[in-house]
């Protein structure tokens, strides 16, 4: 999703929607460079491969909003981290801001204000959901990959999917989903350094979805 922030020096900053995380994070790569942080705030967060790592610190920063900006304190990170994206909205984030999320229509709603959530391939020009079938999914390296997987005969329409290892690094997370033709969507995150292989996942597939 993106949104303007006060103390960035672009018009808009993109940002993951992660309701599994407790703290929200800013890179400090798109920010103004006399932007002040308090460096006796920092935390030690877990990386999504469970690797440790600590912030610089926490800022203020005011999220534009047409009618309520939403004013909240963001740790700060360093570039290298391994998101692709400019920040992270968490939980804290979240509750602040009274979101509703919509993945429906992939909409939430801020304050009051209505945001489109973007999908992955509108901005970076990668295959889209609908399009990967389980024989052919191949995961980039360190990213997350939205992808439709097979169910077996006779599934609950909707349901919720076991988080499982699939196999070494690639993680199928847990998940609220429904099934449509016989498939489901689900997000799955490759921890490696390296592609995972089409045929590497596609013994792999969810056999249900568990009501």
């Amino acid at each position: 999703m993106r949104l303007r922030v006060d103390i960035s020096e672009e018009d808009e900053l993109l940002f993951l929607i992660d309701t599994g995380a407790d703290i929200s994070l800013l890179k400090g790569n798109k920010l103004i460079g006399s932007t002040e942080y308090d460096p006796h705030k920092k935390v030690k967060v877990k990386c999504v491969d469970g690797s440790p790592m600590e912030t610089h610190g926490a800022l203020k920063a005011k999220i534009e909003l047409p009618e309520r900006p939403v004013v909240h304190d963001f740790q700060l990170v360093n570039k290298q981290v391994d998101i692709p994206c400019d920040g992270i909205l968490g939980r804290d984030f979240l509750q602040k801001a009274r979101a509703r999320i919509c993945y429906e229509s992939r909409t939430v709603i801020l304050n009051g204000q209505t945001c489109r959530m973007r999908r992955k391939t509108e901005e970076f020009g990668t295959k889209g959901p609908n399009e990967l079938k389980v024989g052919e999914i191949k995961l980039p390296p360190r990213t997350e990959s939205v992808v439709r997987v097979p169910v077996a005969p006779g599934s609950p329409l909707v349901g919720l999917v076991d988080r499982c290892e699939v196999r070494e690094g690639v993680i199928m997370a847990a998940s609220l989903t429904k099934v449509t033709n016989g498939y489901e969507m689900t997000s799955i995150l490759n921890t490696n350094d390296v592609s995972s292989k089409p045929s590497t996942l596609a013994g792999h597939a969810p056999c249900a979805v568990i009501g």
